[in-house]
C-alpha cells in the first residue's frame, strides 16, 4: 500500500493520462499528516479481518492492501 497525498493523487492522475485507478492506495492530508493515524488506521483495518481460515482473511486483507497473489491462478 502506498501513502500519498491528495496533491500527489492529483500529479499522479495527471501524469497517467487523467485517469488513476487508485487501489491500494491510502490518501492522507500532507499537513495533518500522523503516522500514529495512519498505523492506527492500518491496525484497525487489520485487526478486524476475520474468516474461517486463512483464504477468507487473506481476502478482507487484500481490500485493504496490495497482496503478492493478488489474482494469482493456478
Amino acid at each position: 500500500m502506498k501513502v500519498c497525498s491528495p496533491e500527489w493523487l492529483a500529479a499522479e492522475c495527471v501524469r497517467q493520462g487523467g485517469i488513476l485507478d487508485p487501489r491500494h492506495l491510502l490518501v492522507v492530508d500532507h499537513d495533518s499528516f500522523d503516522i500514529r493515524k495512519v498505523r492506527g488506521w492500518l491496525n484497525s483495518r487489520v485487526s478486524s479481518a476475520t474468516g474461517e481460515n486463512w483464504t477468507a482473511v487473506a481476502g478482507a486483507l487484500r481490500k485493504t492492501a496490495y497482496w503478492e497473489f493478488d489474482n494469482y491462478q493456478e
